[in-house]
C-alpha cells in the first residue's frame, strides 16, 4: 500500500518578510535589492537608537561598535 500523496507539486505557502507575498522566502525575494541597506539609521531592528546606551562610554545615542571614544589596542 502506497501512502504517499501524488496530487501534484505542493504549493509553497511560506511568506516573505520583505514583500509579504507567499511562494518564496526573503533570501530569494526580487524586492530584496530594492530595499535600502542603511545600517547607520536611527531605527535599527525596530528600536530607536537614541535610547540605546553605549557599553564603552555609557553615552546614549550609539552602540559600542560605533563609539567615537572607543579605545583600540594594537
Amino acid at each position: 500500500m502506497d501512502t504517499t500523496k501524488k496530487d501534484g507539486p505542493r504549493k509553497d505557502t511560506r511568506r516573505c518578510h520583505i514583500c509579504q507575498q507567499e511562494g518564496h522566502i526573503a533570501a530569494n525575494c526580487k524586492e530584496k535589492d530594492k530595499q535600502p541597506n542603511d545600517t547607520s539609521s536611527k531605527k535599527e531592528r525596530g528600536r530607536d537608537q537614541t535610547e540605546r546606551r553605549c557599553y564603552n562610554c555609557h553615552q546614549r545615542g550609539h552602540l559600542a561598535r560605533d563609539c567615537p571614544s572607543a579605545l583600540y589596542c594594537g
